[in-house]
């Protein structure tokens, strides 16, 4: 899976099995520190939290503790998003797949929606 996350020039969105529209939950988005997401896949991602009535997490993963992450994505990503429930999470680790299940595993067991769009 980090060789598709890695490498791909697409968003790539990981979702179980069965998708229940009407069960409450959250859509997990790993976005680049330092690199403007699409505006047609926030434009997604807002229209999927919509109808599904999911909450969303927008992680970042950095190389370090020193990394920030980009004052104007911060800005692009509250400006697109303001229609729905959203929250910003960092976590650091050299791969941003290894980075991505640390994160799930430790805080969002319940998380059941994924996208990322680290090379998009």
């Amino acid at each position: 899976m980090s060789k598709i996350i890695n490498c791909t020039e697409h968003p790539v969105f990981i979702v179980p099995k069965l998708f229940e529209p009407n069960t409450a939950g959250t859509l997990l988005f790993v976005a680049c520190p330092d690199k403007l997401p699409s505006l047609a896949v926030l434009n997604q991602i807002n229209s999927i939290c919509e109808k599904a009535k999911l909450e969303l997490e927008v992680l970042f993963v950095t190389a370090n503790k020193d990394q920030i992450i980009s004052k104007e994505v911060i800005e692009f990503l509250e400006t697109h998003l303001s229609n729905i429930n959203f929250s910003i999470q960092k976590v650091i680790n050299n791969s941003v797949c290894k980075g991505m299940q640390h994160y799930l595993k430790k805080n969002c067991p319940g998380i059941n929606y994924c996208l990322n769009e680290t090379a998009a």
